[in-house]
């Protein structure tokens, strides 16, 4: 089970039980923050997986696991990604339509500390979420043409190699104002970016 923000031990329990009865995996919902009305809505019509408050079943992480099946090292919306594992992957090919493996829990909830435009760090979170959101849209775009044509099994091992493969040959869609400036400085900072070695990335034993 993965969350972010507040917890409450009653949500848990929630996500639990109907996880137990749940073809795969369930997901809470958001409480607050903008977009959380909408992202309920959506959520309550469709099967859809949330990053910040989700569990899956172990039996299909060891399934994914023998299928080959990793995230890119460094994506950002690995939430997404991870969905179309659940919900749109047969066999290694993408599908279109979700299938329904994703059980919506309204009892569990998560809720986010508002940023203040007062707060020095809170301005700083905010302008690099807005870079991570874009660098997110630049991402699906990256990986559908992958998953619709050669199929889950062909995403590369860095998400910047991903999006810099698919550059070469397209270019992101149109975004006016400010949300174009947000890809812009997204771009420009996995245009300079530099594959790690493997050393650097083994785990770090904290201390």
């Amino acid at each position: 089970m993965l969350f972010c923000g507040l917890p409450n031990r009653d949500w848990f329990d929630s996500l639990r039980d109907r996880h137990q009865g749940a073809g795969i995996a369930a997901s809470g919902l958001p409480r607050n923050g903008r977009g959380a009305r909408r992202m309920r809505d959506d959520a309550m019509r469709s099967s859809r997986l949330f990053g910040q408050m989700f569990a899956v079943r172990g039996e299909f992480l060891d399934e994914l696991a023998d299928r080959g099946r990793r995230l890119p090292v460094g994506l950002y919306r690995c939430d997404g990604l991870f969905s179309g594992y659940v919900c749109h992957e047969t066999d290694g090919v993408a599908h279109r339509e979700p299938l329904p493996r994703v059980a919506t829990v309204p009892s569990a909830q998560w809720r986010i500390r508002p940023l203040s435009p007062f707060r020095t760090r809170d301005v700083r979170a905010g302008y690099n979420r807005l870079v991570r959101q874009a660098r997110g849209r630049l991402e699906n775009q990256a990986w559908n043409t992958i998953l619709w044509t050669r199929g889950f099994g062909a995403l590369p091992r860095f998400a910047d190699d991903m999006i810099l493969e698919w550059l070469k040959t397209n270019r992101p869609l149109k975004e006016g104002f400010p949300a174009g400036l947000f890809t812009w400085l997204a771009l420009r900072r996995i245009r300079r970016w530099c594959r790690p070695s493997d050393d650097e990335l083994l785990p770090v034993r904290v201390r």
